[in-house]
């Protein structure tokens, strides 16, 4: 009986162990990390970092040539504190930092001034308050907006995918300015070109996927959106 009562002991200690390490772990993986979402039409692409326990950043890619000459403006960091509860984890403002906003002006006879706007009102940051993340499979899924954050080395921010009937290619992203001109095109992908002259194009449709559907359905490849290629049905 003694002897049951030690095993029993000594399990509990074991799967104690195993049950703290495991969440030790889960926490550090978090903590290091950048993770991004998916690309989405009218929202800046943007990256979480977790570099201290409870506090993280949040920070955009840079601004292009039309948002500049627009007078766009993003905070350069905002960040965020955090706190886990259970396997959720949520968020709070702690601070931007160069967030002007795009400035006011008035004119008074032949002379402009231009005045600093309040902070923008960005879309990220409410969408982040309202979030309640768990980890899954080493991401970040929103259970409110059901979108995912992904390690950043998980995924170049440079390509997007195209599928011809079902098989996978990798395209590099024409780099477009804030009007939607081309600023650097990229050739089409060689073994798309060389696939697609062999089908018949008059009975072939092209579906375009972003955002949260393009990762649902093509997960971590579909994050940079994807050009679906296929037979009419």
């Amino acid at each position: 009986m003694m002897k049951l009562c030690l095993r029993l002991t000594t399990t509990k200690i074991i799967l104690s162990g195993v049950l703290v390490f495991s969440l030790c772990t889960t926490q550090a993986q978090i903590i290091n990390g950048t993770y991004r979402t998916v690309r989405e039409e009218h929202i800046k692409l943007h990256y979480l970092t977790f570099k201290t326990p409870g506090n993280c950043s949040l920070k955009f890619e840079g601004l292009n040539h039309g948002e500049a000459m627009a007078g766009v403006r993003y905070p350069s960091e905002i960040l965020l504190h955090y706190k886990m509860v259970n396997d959720t984890i949520t968020f709070s403002v702690v601070s931007m930092r160069n967030s002007p906003g795009p400035p006011t002006h008035k004119v008074i006879n032949d002379t402009i001034t231009f005045t600093p706007a309040k902070p923008p009102d960005l879309i990220v940051v409410k969408r982040l308050l309202a979030a309640k993340f768990v980890i899954r499979e080493k991401n970040l899924y929103d259970c409110v907006s059901g979108l995912t954050y992904v390690d950043k080395n998980s995924i170049s921010d440079k390509y997007m995918l195209y599928v011809l009937n079902g098989k996978h290619y990798k395209q590099r992203i024409d780099k477009v300015d804030g009007y939607g001109l081309v600023l650097k095109s990229h050739k089409v992908n060689r073994e798309f070109q060389k696939d697609l002259s062999k089908q018949d194009l008059s009975k072939l449709t092209v579906r375009t996927l972003t955002g949260k559907k393009a990762f649902d359905k093509y997960g971590v490849l579909g994050m940079n959106g994807v050009y679906e290629v296929e037979k009419k049905k």
